[in-house]
């Protein structure tokens, strides 16, 4: 949320909040799906003649990557648990750009090829604009709290936590040395080179929407006296996801994760 969005110094209300870290909870979903497709560029975990990484500084990017993603998945749950317990619905949508008072407008698009030249300016403007826009946030769980009790401590953690950003997203840097990430990352191939690959990269866009669908019903709260959804299908979907990316990975294509239409 921008001073512009605020007025400059303008208490913030719940509702202001709570719209805020819904619309940064789709910026988590994007995040997570940048660091996903960081790790197939950089090769995962495969060997060197199946598109995996190619040096140190490779191996290091896709493990910073993957440790990135895995935190990111972490932080949609408590997003979603902030938003459920203030009485919202769940987020599963994805951002399609993220801004901030510093920080011009960054499309949350998928990675094109070129981009891969060097992330590392990318992230670390992605993460300073995260962490104004959390930093923002900050005087309604402190100061001027507008929530209250458990709520509130709940919201309070997002909220410290998402402020941490510019550094975890600055841990792309480290492992590139300087190194501009498009001297170490192979696998940034888009387009299918047959019909195999096709419906390699079609199975995994289903597999993703699948995904997001079994979050989105794991995250939306049962009617009173049902039982809720369990998250476990969306944990069994993502597994599927990811082996089915990895194969992406060995052929040296990104995967597509096509935003919703």
């Amino acid at each position: 949320m921008t001073a512009a969005e605020t007025g400059a110094n303008a208490p913030l209300t719940s509702d202001q909040v709570l719209s805020e870290l819904d619309f940064l909870t789709t910026v988590c979903h994007a995040v997570l799906v940048e660091a996903l497709t960081i790790q197939g560029a950089a090769g995962r975990d495969l060997p060197p003649d199946q598109f995996g990484p190619v040096n140190d500084q490779a191996d290091g990017l896709a493990q910073v990557a993957g440790s990135i993603a895995l935190g990111e998945m972490f932080r949609l749950k408590r997003l979603n648990d902030a938003l459920l317990a203030a009485g919202k619905p769940g987020e599963t949508g994805r951002a399609t750009s993220i801004s901030s008072d510093s920080v011009p407008e960054i499309s949350l698009a998928p990675l094109t090829p070129d981009q891969f030249i060097d992330i590392v300016p990318r992230e670390l403007a992605i993460g300073r604009a995260l962490g104004e826009r959390y930093g923002a946030l900050r005087p309604a769980v402190t100061t001027a709290p507008v929530f209250s009790g458990d709520l509130l401590t709940l919201i309070q953690g997002v909220i410290e936590d998402g402020q941490g950003y510019p550094a975890v997203l600055a841990g792309y840097r480290d492992p590139l040395g300087g190194v501009p990430s498009g001297k170490v990352v192979r696998a940034t191939r888009r387009e299918a080179a047959d019909d195999s690959e096709q419906n390699l990269l079609d199975t995994s866009d289903r597999a993703y929407r699948l995904l997001v669908e079994l979050l989105g019903q794991a995250f939306t709260p049962p009617p009173d006296g049902q039982l809720g959804f369990s998250v476990q299908p969306a944990i069994e979907a993502m597994t599927i996801t990811d082996g089915i990316n990895k194969e992406l990975t060995r052929r040296g294509l990104l995967p597509p994760f096509t935003p919703a239409s």
